[in-house]
This record gives C-alpha cells, sequence and structure tokens, in this order.
C-alpha cells in the first residue's frame, strides 16, 4: 500500500487490533484508495494448548518459529502458552534460527509443514514434516 501510495484512513487501528487476535489482516484498495480489510486466520486444534502443556511438563521448552508477523504470531503463542516466539522469518531463515538454537546447547525437534521448513526439518536434530498447518 505505501508502495502504490494508498492511505489506510482508519484501516491500521483495525489491522493491529485483527493482528492482536492472531489473524492476519490484508488490505484492500480500489483505484488508489483504501475500500476495506479482510483478515484470515489459521485455527488451532482444540488439543493445541494441552499438547503444549504436556510438552512443556516434559521440561522440553516450546518456541514458535514462523513468518507470520510478530503480532499474530505473538497472539497464536499466548493462546497455546508458547512464551518464546520468532516471527516474520523467511523461509530461507528458519535452518539459521535452528542454528542458533542449537549454539545455545538446545537439542532441536522443529515440526513443519512445507516445503520451505524442509531446509529446518533437516538442520534440526529431529526433523517432523506434517500434511497439516497450527498446530
Amino acid at each position: 500500500m505505501e508502495e502504490r501510495k494508498v492511505f489506510l484512513n482508519g484501516f491500521l487501528e483495525k489491522a493491529e487490533h485483527l493482528s492482536s487476535e492472531g489473524k492476519t489482516p490484508m488490505f484492500l484498495a480500489v483505484e488508489g484508495q483504501a475500500a476495506g480489510i479482510i483478515a484470515v486466520a489459521d485455527t488451532l486444534k482444540e488439543n493445541s494448548k494441552e499438547a503444549v502443556g504436556a510438552l512443556q511438563r516434559m521440561g522440553l521448552e516450546v518456541v514458535m518459529l514462523t513468518g507470520d508477523n510478530e503480532r499474530t504470531a505473538r497472539a497464536i503463542a499466548n493462546q497455546i502458552g508458547i512464551d518464546r516466539v520468532f516471527a516474520e522469518v523467511l523461509p530461507e531463515m528458519k535452518a539459521e534460527e535452528v542454528k542458533r538454537l542449537q549454539a545455545e546447547g538446545k537439542k532441536v525437534g522443529m515440526v513443519g509443514d512445507g516445503i520451505n521448513d524442509a531446509p529446518a526439518l533437516a538442520q534440526a536434530n529431529v526433523g517432523i514434516a506434517i500434511g497439516t498447518g497450527r498446530m
């Protein structure tokens, strides 16, 4: 929108609110004028919070590594009890983030659902590829 010099005229505040709910806002413009906002969201599986809690009770640190924007990622993480979040990570940088965790002395188990996760899955000590999205 900035590149096209479209002023968001109040839509920015609504977008921030939607992001805080874990939704990803997209702006709509018609003939160079802001016309609306659409928000999309992945749904969490009903047992996600319970699964994260079980891992944490086992002494494991659960970390979210995602390409989602910071606000959306933190909203999702808060819903399921994840404290450490790496957001806005480009696909090619996910393996680098895994390396950083390993440099902290951690053994990393990575769960990924797409081709963009393949390098990070290979870098992890244990890589788990799944066929569906969100936790």
